[in-house]
């Protein structure tokens, strides 16, 4: 069985025209989108990847928010997988974030940066996100403590832990879920993208985390997810 990266390579660049490619991409971004809120449908998100112009149309139809942040999450997959190859650090971490949210009005009215960790505190349901002064700190030791060939378990508890920290004010979700794509490739594991109707089986495995230090029900998870991803796009 081919990997993604053979199927997406084309005389040794990564062919964005690929088909194989956009239906990747439009899969990862829209599914990544609707699990945070947004109302754009994965046609329209087809749409915004084909023909950046539609966003006219949809900003008529959604809130700004949505609509441009679905548009720039499509900008971070590429950036993503044309730097996959390169050292996660905290101001490769903070350049996702401030692509994400580059025209967003969300962060202006809170009065917190793209592309900064935030200066707030955060609920997140019941549980608080670290607080902002240790952010810096604790995303750091992360990076530090995380082995440079991970397998699932060491992408799943690295994810875990950039949850429980969340260290943006928004868009943890989503930097945190195009993080592990590039740590699957990077690190040659399979890959895979989190669905938006099975957000709850997720959202449960960050959690069991949080109260068992156990990743077993997020590996479990994923584990489920490349298997879907094998049968769609390298089968």
């Amino acid at each position: 069985m081919k990997t993604l990266l053979s199927k997406i390579i084309k005389d040794g660049k990564i062919d964005k025209n690929n088909e194989l490619y956009i239906s990747l991409k439009n899969d990862f971004t829209f599914h990544s989108s609707a699990i945070e809120g947004s109302h754009v449908t994965l046609e329209e998100n087809m749409a915004l990847i084909t023909n950046p112009e539609s966003r006219v149309g949809l900003l008529k139809k959604y809130p700004e928010k949505e609509v441009y942040e679905n548009e720039n999450l499509i900008k971070v997959f590429d950036y993503v997988i044309d730097t996959y190859t390169k050292p996660l650090t905290d101001e490769y971490i903070k350049n996702l974030h401030k692509m994400l949210c580059f025209n967003s009005p969300d962060l202006k009215d809170r009065q917190e940066l793209a592309g900064e960790f935030r200066k707030k505190d955060v609920y997140i349901g019941t549980h608080i996100g670290a607080r902002p002064s240790y952010i810096s700190t604790l995303i750091n030791d992360l990076l530090v403590k995380t082995p440079k060939q991970m397998n699932l378990d060491d992408i799943a508890k690295f994810h875990a832990e950039y949850e429980i920290i969340h260290p943006f004010y928004d868009g943890n979700g989503r930097t945190g879920r195009m993080i592990m794509l590039k740590q699957c490739l990077e690190s040659e594991v399979s890959p895979f993208f989190v669905e938006e109707f099975s957000r709850k089986n997720y959202y449960h495995g960050i959690e069991y985390y949080q109260v068992t230090n156990s990743t077993e029900a997020l590996v479990n998870y994923f584990t489920q997810q490349q298997n879907r991803f094998k049968t769609k796009y390298l089968e």
